[in-house]
């Protein structure tokens, strides 16, 4: 029957065709072959003419209206909004959002030192002007956990706890700043009194945490805006996967440890630097007797709880509906609503929010952070600086890619810049994008900006009305909210094996990153794994690639690493890479070892030299730098390897630089090489009598023969396939 399709037999059964691979020409060298195809010197570009080419392709077409539009991108989507096809979305998908950002606010706000409601004026105030500026639709910008941990460092490092605070608050002048205090009530024993007089003993600078962490705000805010102006975007590329892998599991470990405390109900003092982890757990072990049980019992529950629904019944609630079921915000209704009938906070001694502070109805007044700080944290808000923008530019690019739009680097720089130095004046964290709320913010049905607008709008709602409604929650319920969205974060530990099998050397990184950052601090680890990172990548591309190809039974030449090869007499060596003076000595022990020659004890020139093998066909033609040190190698080799048979593979531009000195016949291919080599070898075999008749063509490199000249020469391919056919490559 006409047109069949083919069955699954016939399928099975099908082989396909056997291609053989040739050249496609006659066998050249160098300058045979620069000569047929017309080589041209590319004459180097000046100065005068790269200007030109920078104002024709960019000046010529620029145009103010859009480059005002590129600084604010609401004035070119807002006007072309589609208000029947996407507000209805944007509505849903804005809510939903909401929803998600008040316990992740009130939990990651905690989680930085400061006051829960912080981490809700986070999602609102920042992300008002990010919606003006910003071109990331699908990303949801607000509170973030490594972040939030990267913040508590200098938060605890430069902020006073009264409760912690020697000096009594009685003895405080009224100056948030400044603190002069008697020194009778600075004084360890009577001996320290020198009269009753009171007298200023010292001047001592004392913050608060949120005008600590407003500080850290306003610094990545200005180096986000001075790296967008100076177009640095592209140096988000310094953080590649294996370093924001190791990052991420590391300050989850900062993360678990600092919740630990308030999920056993347990007091201990904030501590930073190196070793903190370690500090912590010595002093939760030593202070455990103290915990209490029905905090430990609540967060259990609350454990248990939140990852039945997001491990068990929320992937089948999924497939029914499209809007996430909202665990964590039922579970704060839940236990704060219980809280408040049994009195949770006087009656068991369980830790809530009031025993925090108040949250304040309404919006706060905008407030400059203390300007001297800003020298003191400036360092710390290099890391939330860089990790926020990363972060937030690969989760934008992931989704852009998927619909269709472009996201800038720079102009993201900007827009992320600015709305933090807005946010740092009204009590706001360092805002970043958040991988669990985009993927909700997207599959909910956002379609643009406006969502974020939406999402800002609901929690206003929460701040001017809501806010006292959470005082009785518990903290430990936040803290088991924080633990179980830290799961994913920490089995991400695995990711260790995978880079270890691709490469070692990314497998090294990710490990001394991670140790870096929990037996350190997350500052410095962050600091170490972009030196080890970038050293790792200096290292692989400084050191060149060796490859040693050898002929195999079906005359196929593949490398002798990894494929069984034969003894011919001729080996290829490859070099990929840069060919310099800092790699010249690794180069120059490889082709000696391969050669089977000591590198202190060279040849005799006046004595025959027995070598491994007869003939060395040396290919420099993927060498990426060739400086003179490099270069120098061919003439070395042929000065101290006396006898040796040597072939050279090269561009015409590296036989420049090679100078007029080399005697090496030198090739554009190892395939012409190799092809030379073998009817060389063959034309000496038949005058040693082996071979009867043999033509050689010495434009073809055709090579006729009755006996094994033509076994010898037939068959040379350099990919593919092995053929029966005995055809040589032509």
């Amino acid at each position: 029957m006409e047109n069949d399709p083919l069955t699954v037999d016939q399928i099975c059964l099908y082989e396909k065709p056997r291609r053989k691979a040739e050249l496609g020409r006659d066998v050249l060298n160098l300058d045979d072959f620069s000569k047929k195809f017309h080589f041209q010197r590319r004459p180097s570009n000046s100065c005068k003419h790269r200007l030109k080419e920078y104002y024709k392709n960019t000046l010529s077409h620029f145009s103010l209206l859009e480059w005002i539009t590129s600084l604010v991108p609401i004035l070119g989507w807002l006007p072309k909004y589609n208000v029947k096809a996407d507000l209805v979305n944007d509505i849903v998908a804005g809510f939903t959002v909401a929803i998600m950002h008040i316990p992740q606010g009130m939990a990651y706000g905690l989680l930085a030192g400061v006051d829960p409601v912080v981490g809700i004026y986070t999602a609102f105030f920042p992300v008002l002007l990010y919606s003006i500026l910003g071109t990331m639709a699908h990303v949801s910008m607000g509170t973030f956990a490594v972040i939030s941990i990267m913040v508590f460092a200098p938060v605890s490092q430069f902020s006073t706890d009264p409760e912690s605070s020697p000096v009594p608050l009685q003895a405080s002048l009224p100056s948030p700043v400044l603190n002069i205090s008697l020194s009778g009530f600075l004084a360890d024993s009577a001996e320290d009194y020198q009269d009753d007089s009171p007298t200023i003993v010292a001047a001592q600078e004392f913050y608060t945490p949120i005008q600590v962490a407003t500080a850290v705000t306003f610094c990545v805010g200005i180096i986000q805006v001075s790296a967008g102006f100076c177009r640095m975007g592209f140096l988000s590329v310094l953080l590649t996967d294996t370093l924001i892998s190791a990052f991420t599991v590391g300050a989850g470990i900062h993360v678990l440890t600092s919740q630990i405390k308030h999920i056993l109900g347990v007091r201990v003092a904030g501590k930073s630097g190196p070793g903190s982890i370690v500090r912590i757990y010595i002093e939760i072990v030593t202070n455990i007797l103290s915990a209490n049980y029905i905090t430990i019992l609540l967060s259990l529950c609350t454990l248990a709880f939140c990852l039945t629904m997001d491990r068990i019944i929320g992937p089948k609630l999924k497939q029914k509906c499209r809007f996430p079921f909202p665990t964590q915000l039922l579970m704060i209704i839940i236990t704060t609503t219980i809280s408040k009938l049994i009195n949770l906070r006087e009656d068991y001694g369980v830790r809530t929010i009031d025993d925090i502070g108040q949250i304040p109805v309404g919006v706060p007044e905008p407030v400059l952070p203390p300007p001297e700080l800003f020298p003191k944290v400036f360092l710390s808000a290099l890391a939330p600086a860089v990790v926020s923008y990363s972060i937030g530019l690969g989760l934008g690019k992931m989704f852009a890619a998927k619909h269709g739009y472009e996201v800038s680097s720079n102009q993201e720089l900007l827009a992320q810049g600015f709305s933090n130095l807005f946010g740092s004046f009204f009590n706001c964290l360092p805002m970043a994008g958040s991988l669990s709320r985009s993927v909700v913010q997207e599959a909910s049905g956002c379609r643009s900006m406006f969502t974020s607008l939406v999402s800002a709008l609901c929690l206003l709602v929460v701040m001017l009305a809501l806010g006292p409604l959470f005082q009785p929650l518990p903290v430990c319920v936040l803290a088991a909210i924080i633990l179980a969205s830290l799961v994913n974060i920490l089995k991400k530990v695995a990711d260790v094996s995978k880079y270890w099998e691709q490469s070692r050397i990314e497998g090294c990184v990710w490990i001394l990153t991670f140790l870096s950052i929990v037996l350190l601090s997350v500052d410095i680890g962050l600091v170490v794994g972009i030196m080890s990172s970038v050293l790792a990548t200096l290292y692989k591309a400084a050191a060149p690639q060796i490859r040693v190809l050898g002929r195999t039974k079906e005359n196929v030449w593949l490398d002798v690493s990894t494929y069984s090869t034969e003894d011919t007499g001729v080996r290829v060596i490859q070099v990929s890479g840069p060919l310099y003076f800092m790699v010249y000595e690794s180069v120059r022990l490889r082709i000696l070892d391969e050669l089977g020659v000591h590198p202190n004890k060279l040849p005799d020139p006046s004595q025959a030299a027995k070598y491994k093998y007869n003939t060395l066909i040396l290919d420099i033609s993927s060498v990426s730098y060739l400086d003179t040190k490099g270069g120098s190698l061919i003439s070395w080799l042929e000065a101290k390897l006396p006898g040796l048979n040597l072939v050279l593979v090269a561009t015409p531009l590296q036989k420049s630089r090679l100078g007029d000195g080399i005697e090496a016949e030198i090739f554009p291919t190892y395939i012409d090489a190799v092809l030379t080599v073998t009817a060389a070898n063959n034309l000496q075999t038949q005058g040693n009598g082996d071979v009867t008749t043999t033509t050689i063509n010495t434009t073809s490199t055709t090579t006729t023969s009755t006996t094994e000249a033509e076994e010898t020469d037939k068959d040379v391919r350099y990919s593919g396939q092995y053929d029966n056919t005995n055809n040589p490559i032509v």
